[in-house]
């Protein structure tokens, strides 16, 4: 990212079976405090580059796809009900 010193943080998941790791945060992006909400899917706060404020993003793995969950939103929290 233009005008950080360092590298930015992102999220990544290892797979201890296939001793893979996949990028699940953009390129781009700031991504910090991942939540495991279930099985298939992690939740983290990111901004992408040039955005003033955090959102909240859900990375589905069965999917493969970030989607966006709460526009404007740093500080996560979860409980299994």
């Amino acid at each position: 990212m233009e005008g950080v010193d360092g590298p930015v943080e992102a999220i990544f998941a290892y797979n201890t079976k296939s001793k893979n790791t996949i990028r699940l945060s953009p390129q781009k992006m700031y991504a910090s405090d991942p939540v495991i909400e279930s099985d298939n899917n992690i939740i983290f706060s990111g901004s992408k580059e040039n955005e003033k404020s955090n959102c909240i993003y859900r990375f589905d793995f069965l999917s493969n796809q970030l989607n966006l969950v709460i526009k404007n939103a740093r500080r996560l929290t979860i409980s299994k009900k």
